[in-house]
């Protein structure tokens, strides 16, 4: 069985999950192929039409944006929905030319590549759900994404802290919750401190950005950091606070979309709800003055990822379906 994964480079998650998937499958000796496209081809996706498949291939694995480009071959395809940006709760934290954007082209093309595939996947019951309610005709397989819990895993040499080091990883955008941190660390005793990856936060002394983060970094700052703190608006999944879980970390989140199918309250994280700057630095506080349950929240949420979210699992998921379809 050979699989080709025709995608448009974006740099988010979309690409890590392709590339891990395909390292993933060639493990189990099945052969793979990535074909790299410039991000312009987002936009006008047209062109691969012309695209020819590479030699033996059995199946084609693309993304929902722009699959439809390569439905005309004749081989099986297979979509994948990260989440739906045409979902109402997202909305809000879209700027008008997103709106724009998304309304009169992503639309199109989302709605081609679904009605023309084989098979969609959705990464999370939430947009698998919101997925059936926009095509009832369609069958939405859910295959959570997966994490390398060898590779994101505790740091058993730690060092103690001696501040609470919070860790905030994702871009500065609104939907991610971003313009939240400041608020909540003003509410917050100095010795808690914020490492973050974007952005800038101003006038605050306890905090610290960190940049853009590689692989290694990126484990590192999770192994040591007490807690991760995610006020997201809206998830698909929630690939940052699996990766933090897989390292033994409590994540602190919202409780919305995505989110509760990787947390349950006080068992492998806490929630709070949407916007609430004070529920989101109590939770902080609780976590900062009692180190067992920190240090038990953190055991589970690894448990969680290792027997639900673990990459193993997520290939032998995507194996049995690969090889329904041929």
């Amino acid at each position: 069985m050979k699989i080709w994964f025709p995608t448009i480079r974006a740099g988010t998650g979309a690409d890590i999950f392709t590339i891990n998937l395909a390292k993933g499958l060639k493990e189990k000796g099945i052969e793979t192929e990535i074909t790299w496209f410039p991000h312009l081809a987002e936009i006008l996706p047209y062109p691969l039409k012309y695209i020819k498949a590479p030699k033996n291939v059995d199946l084609i694995h693309s993304n929902s944006w722009y699959g439809f480009a390569f439905s005309n071959i004749g081989i099986p395809t297979v979509m994948s929905a990260y989440h739906w940006v045409h979902d109402p709760a997202l909305s809000p934290y879209k700027s008008k030319a997103q709106k724009i954007y998304h309304d009169n082209l992503i639309r199109r093309y989302e709605n081609s590549s679904i009605e023309s595939a084989d098979a969609i996947i959705a990464i999370s019951k939430y947009t698998g759900n919101i997925l059936s309610e926009n095509f009832p005709d369609k069958k939405i397989h859910i295959i959570n994404t997966g994490i390398d819990i060898n590779l994101f895993k505790p740091n058993n040499n730690k060092t103690k802290n001696d501040k609470f080091k919070l860790l905030f990883v994702g871009s500065c955008s609104k939907r991610k919750g971003f313009d939240l941190l400041s608020p909540i660390m003003k509410m917050l005793p100095e010795n808690i401190i914020l490492n973050y990856t974007e952005g800038n936060i101003k006038n605050i002394s306890n905090v610290n950005k960190l940049g853009r983060l590689n692989l290694s970094e990126l484990i590192k700052n999770y192994q040591d950091c007490d807690a991760l703190i995610f006020p997201t608006r809206y998830e698909g999944f929630g690939y940052v606070l699996a990766e933090a879980m897989a390292c033994a970390k409590p994540v602190i989140s919202t409780n919305c979309t995505a989110i509760p199918e990787l947390i349950t309250n006080n068992k492998t994280g806490l929630l709070c709800e949407e916007n609430d700057i004070l529920s989101f630095s109590k939770s902080i506080l609780e976590l900062y003055k009692d180190k067992e349950l920190c240090v038990y929240l953190g055991e589970e949420a690894r448990d969680k990822i290792i027997s639900e979210f673990n990459i193993e699992n997520m290939i032998t998921k995507y194996i049995n379906l690969y090889k329904n379809l041929l």
